[in-house]
């Protein structure tokens, strides 16, 4: 992340000034930027088509915000570096910000897998949430 890549895509002043206005009138406590030094947000579809490219805008160390590049948010999202998203850019960004990430659906279909080769009698919606926290199904 520290180099900048060549197609990047930059935010202009006058959208850095409408996203610093916007920030101070929503009393911004965590602005929705991306920043090298910390964890990943959430990458959603919020506001995608938007010029300031909300949710998906990168921070760097020298106060520019430029727009993340398709396979940033997809890896992101941890979707593998093979995986093809269609279409226009928007929609690639559409498509994933709506996706379940892969490792996460990989680990709840495993943990349902589990559940489903235990044996013993299903457990009701009741007696499921009395159980102690260690004997419910984990996802990680």
């Amino acid at each position: 992340m520290y180099t900048i890549p060549p197609e990047s895509k930059f935010l202009t002043s006058a959208q850095d000034i409408y996203i610093a206005k916007y920030e101070k009138a929503s009393e911004c406590i965590n602005p929705r930027d991306l920043y090298t030094d910390k964890p990943a947000r959430t990458l959603t579809c919020r506001n995608l088509a938007a010029a300031t490219g909300d949710m998906q805008r990168i921070k760097l160390q020298d106060g520019r915000r430029r727009r993340l590049l398709i396979r940033e948010a997809a890896r992101l999202q941890s979707f593998p570096d093979w995986f093809k998203f269609s279409g226009n850019e928007t929609s690639q960004f559409y498509q994933i910000g709506n996706a379940v990430p892969p490792l996460l659906a990989y680990q709840l279909a495993q943990s349902v897998k589990k559940c489903y080769k235990t044996p013993g009698k299903l457990l009701s919606l009741n007696e499921y949430k009395s159980l102690p926290v260690n004997q419910k199904i984990a996802l990680f």
